[in-house]
């Protein structure tokens, strides 16, 4: 369970579950080529501002890394670019529900010398329906739907578009 608690804003508890047991699985979770985590986080600013929506209340990430040998091209650890990140989030025990496509974020380099940049991530800030438990699905779609292209004949296909299913409680 991945936990982000900070005083001063969001608190909330990730679990990632799967759609054939909904039991609690690491929130790290490999498809195939990838690694993909949740993370939702105090919202931030970000230039250009997407579309007002009034206050948000959260920024909602998807965290993407290629794995150790996939035959698409990427290097271990390295940010995947040109997914289709689309998400479904939906209020428990209500019929309050938010959809929309997570978009390419990268942050400020770091102002410590010696602090890691934060790698890129997919990501967007949003409004929640307060208190209460909600489940957060991604549907990622590869590369090729939205426009990289690759020499032919030297790496497998494509995956098919997949789903992660996340819940968190947020307070």
């Amino acid at each position: 369970m991945k936990t982000n608690d900070n005083s001063d804003g969001v608190n909330v508890s990730l679990r990632h579950i799967t759609k054939d047991s909904h039991e609690e699985v690491d929130a790290n979770h490999m498809q195939g080529v990838m690694n993909i985590s949740a993370e939702v986080t105090d919202p931030v600013h970000l230039s250009p501002e997407f579309p007002r929506i009034g206050s948000p209340d959260v920024l909602i990430k998807c965290v993407v890394s290629a794995c150790a040998g996939n035959n698409h091209g990427f290097p271990k650890g390295d940010w995947i670019p040109y997914l289709g990140i689309y998400y479904q989030l939906t209020k428990n025990d209500s019929e309050w529900s938010s959809f929309g496509c997570l978009k390419p974020i990268i942050s400020d380099p770091p102002q410590v010398i010696g602090e890691p940049a934060q790698r890129p991530f997919y990501g967007i800030n949003t409004k929640l329906e307060g208190v209460g438990r909600y489940t957060l699905e991604f549907r990622v779609d590869p590369p090729a739907y939205h426009g990289l292209y690759r020499q032919t004949g030297t790496t497998s296909s494509w995956w098919s578009p997949f789903y992660e299913t996340f819940e968190f409680y947020y307070n």
